[in-house]
């Protein structure tokens, strides 16, 4: 009896041993799968860690790249001689060059990300067709208006405004570029008075031929009269021969002062102010 129960424990403490033994042997097993997963995961965030490495480099790129295409546009637009403005679909200005400000007598910080029709009412001329090509959604090419600016003077201006898409082909806003043409027409104002003043001069230059001939007749006949006569009718010969000389100069000084106005006039924007009754004195 004794002999059946040692026989029982013995068996009892094998099994105990085998269930620990599989018990032993099943966590190694799953500590060896956690430490291959471990692995395989230290493995999968290096591997994500170069990517990440090598995307936030080639992003740092296409930012630096972006940056500097966004300078070298905004060079573009400071460097041009034209003024340029662009509104979004809602009508806020996203851009206003140099130019633009210099024409519109406006600082481009007070009106950036703003609505236009707001910002710029107090130009007269100006708005209204940016707002007029966004809603009819048309181009205009070359156009020639007179806007008021800000400091309350008047210019000439050629404008064309095209129409904004983007990349699939959605109108996204419109952009105007103009020119100031206020110099030239006023450079035209001064070519048609200068016009003018020569049609004067002309005809001064043929009145004046026709008073001179006749003077120097009567001069020069007057000078053969003084050889020959005495008395009172020397001192009325003299009398001719200083009127005439007077008369003649009179209309040389009135000549002369109508060509240097006209000069003045097309050159400096202005007649030069010339007295010409001191001519007559």
């Amino acid at each position: 009896m004794k002999t059946l129960n040692s026989y029982n424990g013995g068996v009892k403490q094998h099994n105990r041993f085998e269930e620990l033994s599989a018990i032993f042997d099943n966590f190694n097993n799953n500590a060896q799968k956690l430490e291959a997963s471990y692995k395989r995961f230290q493995d999968r965030v290096k591997e994500i860690d170069r990517e990440m490495s090598y995307t936030n480099e080639c992003l740092n790129k296409k930012v630096q790249e972006l940056n500097n295409l966004t300078g070298y546009l905004n060079n573009i637009l400071e460097s041009m001689h034209s003024g340029v403005v662009a509104i979004d679909i809602k009508g806020k200005v996203m851009t206003f060059n140099k130019v633009a400000e210099i024409i519109l007598n406006v600082n481009a910080k007070d009106i950036i990300g703003k609505d236009i029709r707001n910002t710029l009412n107090h130009i007269s001329g100006f708005t209204d067709l940016l707002i007029e090509s966004l809603s009819k959604r048309s181009n205009i090419i070359n156009l020639e208006r007179i806007i008021g600016t800000g400091n309350g003077s008047t210019r000439y201006i050629e404008s064309s405004i095209s129409i904004l898409k983007d990349g699939n082909g959605k109108i996204s806003g419109v952009v105007e570029i103009f020119h100031d043409l206020s110099e030239i027409y006023e450079l035209k104002g001064r070519l048609h008075s200068a016009s003018n003043l020569i049609s004067v001069g002309t005809m001064a230059a043929s009145v004046a031929h026709e008073i001179r001939n006749p003077l120097n007749g009567i001069e020069g006949f007057a000078y053969l009269l003084e050889r020959k006569l005495k008395g009172d009718s020397l001192k009325l010969v003299k009398n001719v021969i200083r009127g005439a000389k007077n008369i003649n100069k009179i209309v040389i000084s009135v000549f002369t002062a109508l060509i240097v106005g006209g000069l003045s006039l097309l050159f400096y924007g202005k007649a030069s102010n010339v007295d010409v009754s001191k001519f007559f004195n």
